[in-house]
């Protein structure tokens, strides 16, 4: 039931060009893809599902999630896939961990020079490495190079996916949350899977955060506390 809302979500926001039920369908839409990502069999403790989960709840300006899922006793993870390299950083951020700011640098930087990297993969750790240096080129060039992989991708991502770069909409979002200034400075992309005029309608309604898109009914109310915990 919960996975359903998806395309349903997207088709209905997109149809009638409602960016406030848009707004609503990411923060419905990034929850249930954390309660994915967390009940996904994996060798690791964080995974791309997770990580998607993150990034389109920030795309609703919902920020709430990072400290639910990036608890402050997390230790530090080996970096050996790109989900943990982004875990170590964004933890670094937001905790303001210098000591774990540098070691996250470091791994980060190993993760990317040990083989060739494209995709995603790459482009979400450089863009977080560009956000901890403030590099204002570097982060418009990594958001740029995500729309360009978002579209790219190959299985389990259907063609349907690769029309609306939602990730990248909650990370150029999340430059916000942790700097105005850099926020400011930095290039809005340019490409088709990246709506420009739903972040000009965000900033004209002052960044509101997204709210539930479809209340159950109560014979199965347990999905809306599943969503709203």
């Amino acid at each position: 039931m919960l996975d359903d809302i998806k395309y349903f979500a997207y088709y209905v926001s997109f149809l009638d060009g409602d960016y406030n039920l848009l707004n609503k369908a990411l923060w419905q839409i990034g929850r249930v893809e954390l309660i994915k990502g967390g009940l996904l069999a994996s060798g690791t403790i964080y995974t791309a599902g997770i990580l998607r989960g993150l990034f389109n709840c920030f795309a609703c300006n919902d920020f709430s999630v990072i400290s639910s899922f990036i608890p402050e006793d997390l230790p530090s993870l080996k970096g050996t896939y790109y989900p943990e390299n982004v875990i170590n950083l964004l933890y670094a951020l937001y905790y303001q961990d210098e000591d774990r700011l540098s070691e996250a640098l470091i791994l980060a930087q190993q993760f990317l020079e040990k083989k060739k990297r494209t995709g995603m993969e790459e482009f979400s750790v450089r863009y977080f490495i560009s956000l901890v240096q403030k590099d204002v080129d570097g982060i418009s060039m990594a958001l740029q190079n995500l729309c360009r992989a978002y579209q790219r991708q190959g299985y389990p991502c259907d063609k349907i996916d690769k029309c609306f770069a939602d990730e990248v909409h909650g990370l150029y979002r999340l430059l916000r949350f942790f700097d105005h200034a850099l926020f400011e400075a930095i290039r809005m992309p340019s490409h088709k899977t990246f709506l420009q005029d739903f972040e000009k309608w965000q900033v004209q309604n002052q960044f509101p955060q997204g709210q539930q898109f479809y209340v159950y009914p109560q014979d199965i109310a347990d999905a809306n506390r599943i969503l709203t915990k």
